[in-house]
């Protein structure tokens, strides 16, 4: 159950919040060829919807050089690339078929 406040829930809240794009330019401005890239930013709660750990967890992981390197968008707001963050839990399931072998 979800409480509401001010006749607002915390669902209805949570459907609202969507990643932010960031189209590549090459020098002359305009998007690279056909195949454009599109990033996502990710906020540290869709981060943390990904990776089931506490955000102080996550800034000792990314200080140790152990998890992507967040990027500051303004004076109190960071995100993380999503491809980074995809490509880091890739990087784990690697690890964990490795140690099978």
């Amino acid at each position: 159950m979800t409480s509401k406040i001010g006749g607002v829930s915390s669902d209805d809240v949570k459907d609202k919040i969507r990643p932010r794009c960031l189209q590549v330019y090459n020098r002359e401005g305009n998007t690279m060829g056909s195949n454009t890239t599109v990033e996502k930013f990710l906020m540290l709660s869709q981060v943390r919807d990904i990776v089931p750990y506490s955000a102080s967890h996550i800034w000792r992981l990314e200080r140790s050089g152990q998890f992507p390197r967040r990027i500051r968008l303004g004076g109190n707001r960071v995100a993380w690339l999503q491809s980074e963050v995809n490509s880091w839990v890739d990087g784990k399931i690697a690890l964990r078929t490795s140690d099978k072998d």
